[in-house]
């Protein structure tokens, strides 16, 4: 609990080693304050998408990795990426209510989000060897969408995950 205290009166009053101002205008180390926490949060928020565009990325190599077996369990499909899942939820709004997936189009990639979310996410499927993870956001309420994605390559049969990339919201 010490550290959390901590790290709040650091993020807050930017007092971490430091000794306090007795003559600092309140005024200034409020709003101070006030855009550091927006700033802290910006970069959680952007953590958050990060991890899971990871998650599916991960998930959908393991899919093309795993042997399975054809409709008649006689044999065995041609290694392929997951198929394409539209963007869950399907409205990229700055609602900061936690978001709901459908969680069965999810499960080839074995992508499950524990937590409330704040992100929008789809799978695309370009080839049997090459796919994208997508997450889109608008976490400054402004209307305008944010992208961040991650690229699935296989290749000579070896997954090849790609930087993250982002579209900033302008």
């Amino acid at each position: 609990m010490r550290f959390k205290t901590l790290l709040v009166s650091c993020v807050l009053f930017a007092s971490c080693g430091k000794s306090a101002d007795k003559n600092a205008n309140t005024k200034s180390v409020g709003s101070s304050a006030v855009e550091k926490i927006a700033r802290y949060e910006k970069a959680t928020q952007s953590l958050e998408f990060d991890l899971q565009l990871k998650a599916m990325a991960d998930g959908a190599t393991i899919y093309y990795n795993e042997d399975r077996v054809d409709h008649s369990g006689m044999g065995i499909l041609p290694k392929s990426l997951p198929n394409s899942v539209p963007l869950t939820p399907s409205e990229v709004t700055c609602d900061k209510k936690p978001g709901t997936l459908n969680w069965d189009a999810f499960a080839d990639l074995r992508f499950l989000i524990a937590k409330p979310f704040l992100g929008h996410y789809e799978f695309v499927k370009v080839s049997d060897t090459k796919a994208k993870a997508v997450a889109k956001f608008d976490t400054d309420c402004d209307g305008k969408i944010g992208e961040k994605s991650i690229t699935i390559d296989i290749v000579n049969g070896s997954p090849r995950l790609g930087a993250v990339t982002v579209e900033q919201e302008d």
